[in-house]
């Protein structure tokens, strides 16, 4: 009895295999049945430039949109303050307190000025900018490229004059250390 089970269960699996051959390769994939050909032996390269692969994810573009927003509105709330003429403490327009550090220790702190040179840079003057805060009037004119950009990036699904390395990230952040460190060193021994 035991063989006549098994030899009907031979039969019938090889009367399946039978069937399932002869179907279109459509039916096969639907049945999720392994395909009659091997992969090739070579990995298959990660990007093939298409332009489905190139596209942005959801994520990335609602983070590309909402960061360039936020750049062009403060450039945006920088074009409403009125720079003040000592230099620092325009943030005071939108009422924040006075600089910690200069009220404490009469020392201005890196980032004194940095609203007062957006302030003048969004007016157009350059060499007061640089004179409130070097560094910021640098991240402003960032600010003025980086802004557009993002959302031309976000809207279009794709990186719009290219995607930014990791090298070219770095140097604009070692850049704005720098910057901020060389001109309060400046500041604070003249």
């Amino acid at each position: 009895m035991h063989f006549v089970a098994s030899n009907w269960a031979r039969e019938s699996l090889l009367a399946t295999l039978a069937i399932v051959r002869s179907r279109p390769p459509a039916i096969r994939l639907v049945m999720n049945l392994p395909p009659r050909y091997s992969p090739p032996p070579h990995a298959v390269p990660e990007s093939s430039g298409t332009m489905a692969q190139d596209r942005l994810p959801g994520y990335q573009r609602w983070l590309l949109s909402t960061a360039g927003i936020v750049l062009l509105g403060l450039l945006g709330i920088a074009a409403m303050l009125r720079p003040n003429p000592r230099g620092f403490g325009t943030h005071q327009g939108l009422g924040l307190p006075p600089c910690t550090t200069v009220a404490i220790f009469g020392v201005r702190c890196p980032g004194c000025g940095m609203t007062t040179s957006w302030s003048h840079l969004v007016r157009g003057e350059l060499a007061l900018a640089c004179q409130a805060n070097a560094a910021g009037t640098f991240l402003g004119v960032l600010a003025m490229a980086a802004g557009p950009w993002m959302l031309c990036s976000a809207a279009r699904g794709r990186w719009w004059l290219g995607c930014p390395g990791e090298r070219l990230i770095m140097g604009i952040a070692i850049a704005i250390l720098v910057m901020t460190l060389g001109d309060w060193t400046i500041r604070i021994l003249s």
